[in-house]
């Protein structure tokens, strides 16, 4: 009977021991994914893929704005694009833009409310900034999901319902 509660003891200290080291893999995997985040949107500040807003205007037409980053060194925000040619906020319809033969079509990936992502860097990489766009797209937007047609070049895509790393501008 003692060398039951003794075995008994010895093994409810073992599982204490896994239970303590397991918690702090945890804590040091949840570190690691912090540590990798922060280098992740430092990249991301130097070299950012093209991106672009989309969503349904009330109307229901499709309407898109390209998106870049502003603020200030430490506070950096994911802003509108703004020229003589946009309406406020920058937006354009999305007539021409969605003709750009993209494959899968966008229409059905716009939602009914609230908005998509859609990052895009070249297929084929001609420069070493072409090449680093395309690993900051695929490391911050997730692999591409399509690829489209623009100025006699195929680019890659990927669709996100989220921006990485910075807030947008209200």
């Amino acid at each position: 009977m003692a060398e039951d509660i003794g075995a008994g003891a010895v093994h409810l200290a073992e599982g204490a021991v896994i239970a303590s080291h397991q918690g702090k893999n945890d804590q040091n995997a949840k570190l690691g994914d912090e540590v990798d985040r922060e280098d992740r949107c430092d990249e991301l500040e130097i070299e950012v893929p093209g991106v672009i807003e989309l969503r349904q205007r009330a109307a229901g037409a499709p309407e898109y704005r390209e998106l870049r980053l502003g603020g200030g060194p430490d506070e950096s925000v994911w802003a509108p694009m703004l020229d003589h040619d946009t309406a406020a906020g920058g937006w354009h319809p999305a007539v021409n833009f969605l003709q750009m033969n993209f494959a899968p079509p966008l229409a059905g990936a716009i939602p009914d409310t609230g908005s998509i992502y859609l990052a895009y860097a070249p297929t084929e990489p001609t420069t070493s900034v072409e090449r680093d766009l395309l690993v900051a797209m695929t490391v911050n937007f997730g692999a591409a999901t399509g690829s489209f047609d623009w100025k006699g070049r195929s680019y890659q895509y990927s669709l996100t319902h989220q921006l990485p790393c910075f807030p947008t501008t209200p």
